[in-house]
């Protein structure tokens, strides 16, 4: 099974590796990316082949990706081209891979996920491979409780920092793509 890291931010590429997931970086990672709009935007860029400008705004320290409030402290507009080039190509060679994908996102508190972007989100992979077997964990602001969404092979899981739970949810889904 392939995870791909969708963000929100720093925290989830940390708990993967402490559960010794971590796998080779994918584009939201290490960024801060608050809309899950901001991330289907980045995503039909990718898949249409559509360059992603790199920019770094007036006075401010970190970059961000094209037009999105997306944006990074751990990258400069020198170290990050090649970077973002590479995990572009292996996002769209994982999909088009046909192998079980399992996309991983946190949501941030400032911003509830709503099923209209999940549906965007999961048209916009369809679109690119209609074959693409994939899932995704939705990770709940352990700081609120929202009504969990309901939607096909949507897992909507409540994120709680006291209580470690990311690998059973990654197990639970696993045995799922079993199914």
């Amino acid at each position: 099974m392939i995870i791909i890291l969708l963000g929100e931010g720093c925290n989830i590429s940390w708990n993967m590796q402490k559960i010794n997931l971590k796998g080779k970086s994918s584009i939201f990672e290490w960024f801060l990316s608050v809309s899950f709009q901001d991330v289907n935007y980045i995503i039909d860029k990718i898949l249409n082949d559509i360059p992603i400008e790199i920019i770094q705004r007036n006075n401010e320290r970190d970059i961000y990706l094209d037009t999105t409030e997306i944006r990074s402290a751990h990258y400069s507009l020198t170290n990050f081209p090649d970077r973002l080039q590479r995990r572009v190509e292996r996002f769209k060679n994982d999909i088009l891979s046909n192998e079980q994908i399992l996309f991983i996102r946190e949501e941030h508190n400032a911003y509830k996920t709503t099923e209209s972007d999940i549906h965007a989100f999961k048209n916009l992979i369809l679109s690119f491979n209609p074959n693409c077997n994939f899932k995704l964990l939705l990770l709940m602001p352990f700081e609120v409780r929202w009504d969990l969404l309901q939607i096909k092979d949507v897992y909507h899981k409540e994120n709680m920092r006291d209580r470690f739970n990311l690998l059973s949810y990654i197990q639970e889904i696993e045995k799922d793509f079993s199914k």
